[in-house]
């Protein structure tokens, strides 16, 4: 994967990266059916992001670039609770018990040296209005200039409501479209491999929904070839005619590489400042498949 810090020393790849996707794809449907809830729609969005993924299949590498024919599968699992929220002044006040259960898939794949495809799913269930919600982006990330140490590129996700568990788009979920710059630089601490990723977007959202800025940073360290150190922040404003609010998230995660090309992550997440927004906490745990 050429100088992506992400990918795992040995460099493993697969073979047969279809073959094992199509398991990746079995797995993730068995967790999804022993989720706390049944949620077809979910599990639909996800099903049909991965069978697509068959054919092209990608990673969470920030401004880095797979090498072509290399990517990583990722599927995500979390909680998150909370029982306050911050209001129009940014004070917290209480609010009836919140609970939210999100699965996630993401997805990249290097198309040229220059070009890695991106595809993700989401969905998530909230315990207020018992209400499923999902969506589907697909892009790409371009690389616009780098060095042996840095690297700056730009990518455009579009995102699409979910599908139901009768194959249709969900009605009520707007469309979205995410355009940001990505600047990535690697280094050195005591021996050890790190990099800094810093990720500045503009999200425009369709109908009444308000537009976003995002502004996300990395910092990742790897202590030994098969541990990873990541902390991450990542803030959202909301722009323009629709809902004003916002919010920051800090979140901490290790990863573990159990044999080469496939990583467990576990980690904690939360909400430390925000407008009109929850004061969220969590936990989470990933599966990570390079090839």
């Amino acid at each position: 994967m050429g100088d992506v810090p992400m990918r795992t020393a040995e460099g493993g790849r697969c073979a047969r990266p279809a073959a094992h996707l199509f398991c990746l794809l079995r797995i993730t449907a068995r967790l999804t059916q022993r989720a706390p809830w049944r949620m077809p729609r979910l599990r639909a969005a996800l099903a049909a992001l991965l069978i697509v993924t068959g054919a092209t299949s990608p990673a969470l590498s920030g401004a880095w670039m797979f090498e072509p024919g290399d990517g990583v599968a990722i599927i995500t699992t979390g909680f998150t609770g909370s029982a306050n929220a911050y209001d129009a002044d940014g004070r917290l006040q209480p609010i009836p018990d919140y609970r939210k259960f999100e699965l996630r898939a993401h997805v990249e794949y290097g198309i040229t040296p220059w070009l890695t495809g991106v595809l993700k799913t989401e969905g998530r269930l909230e315990s207020q209005s018992d209400t499923e919600r999902s969506f589907a982006g697909a892009g790409g990330r371009i690389r616009l200039a780098h060095t042996d140490r840095m690297v700056m590129s730009a990518q455009a996700i579009a995102y699409t409501p979910g599908l139901d568990d009768s194959g249709l788009w969900l009605d009520g979920e707007p469309a979205a479209f995410d355009a940001r710059l990505l600047i990535g630089r690697s280094f050195s601490l005591f021996g050890r491999p790190g990099f800094v990723d810093a990720q500045a977007g503009y999200r425009v959202t369709e109908g009444d929904a308000a537009d976003e800025v995002h502004i996300d940073l990395t910092l990742g360290l790897k202590p030994t070839p098969r541990w990873m150190l990541l902390a991450q922040s990542f803030s959202t404003i909301s722009v323009g005619s629709g809902p004003s609010y916002r919010y920051d998230k800090l979140q901490a995660s290790v990863v573990r590489w159990i044999r080469d090309g496939i990583g467990l992550e576990v980690g904690l997440t939360g909400t430390i400042a925000g407008v009109s927004a929850l004061q969220e906490r969590g936990a989470f745990a990933s599966l990570w498949y390079e090839f």
